[in-house]
C-alpha cells in the first residue's frame, strides 16, 4: 500500500489546520484557495503517474452527496509530494499535471477557474472527516485540465496498482 502524509506542522490538535479551509484568509468566490502539503512514498517500481483525491463523505449528512475538494492527475512519478498552496501553480511544476473540476462548480458558474482547483473544507454545522486517497498509476491519463470526476474514474479503469488513504477532519 502506497503510503501518504500531511506534514505535522498542518495538523492542529488532530485537525487540518485552518488556512486550509473556511476560516482562512485566503478566500475567493467563497472557496477556501490554500492547498495543503502532502508527501507519498512506498509505490510500486512500475508506477508512471499519481493521483490525488480530496473528497469529504461526511457532506452526504449536510447535503446529500460526498463533496470533491480536489483531484490532481498525471502528477509524473519523479515527483512524490505537492507542497503547500501548489493547487494554485501547479503547471509550474510540471506541466503534464493537471486538476479536475471540484464540487464547488455546484455552487459556481460552470467555467469558474476556481472550479478547476483546489476547494477547501467548508463544513457548516458540524466537524467534518475528509478521505485523501494517492493513486499509484501504470501510465498517464488522457485527460484535459479541467476534466470531470467521472472522466477520471473511467480513465483510470486498467491502470491503478495501488493506491494509499489518509483521514483528517477540519473543524466545523
Amino acid at each position: 500500500m502506497v503510503k501518504l502524509k500531511i506534514p505535522k506542522e498542518c495538523i492542529n490538535k488532530g485537525f487540518l489546520d485552518s488556512r486550509f479551509g473556511r476560516h482562512s484568509s485566503e478566500i475567493l468566490n467563497g472557496i477556501p484557495q490554500r492547498s495543503f502539503p502532502l508527501e507519498w512514498w512506498d509505490y510500486p517500481g512500475v508506477t508512471k503517474s499519481f493521483s490525488v483525491i480530496f473528497i469529504d463523505y461526511d457532506n452526504y449528512m449536510e447535503e446529500g452527496f460526498p463533496w470533491l475538494h480536489w483531484c490532481v492527475a498525471n502528477i509524473p512519478v519523479e515527483i512524490n509530494s505537492l507542497d503547500e498552496n501548489c493547487s494554485l501553480f501547479i503547471n509550474d511544476i510540471d506541466s503534464r499535471i493537471i486538476q479536475g473540476k471540484n464540487s464547488w462548480i455546484s455552487c459556481l458558474p460552470k467555467y469558474n477557474l476556481e472550479c478547476n482547483r483546489y476547494g477547501g473544507p467548508s463544513p457548516e454545522s458540524f466537524s467534518h472527516e475528509y478521505t485523501i486517497v494517492i493513486l499509484a498509476l501504470n501510465s498517464f491519463l488522457d485527460l484535459k485540465d479541467g476534466f470531470y470526476y467521472n472522466d477520471f474514474i473511467k480513465a483510470i479503469n486498467c491502470k491503478l496498482l495501488d493506491a494509499g488513504v489518509i483521514q483528517v477532519k477540519y473543524m466545523a
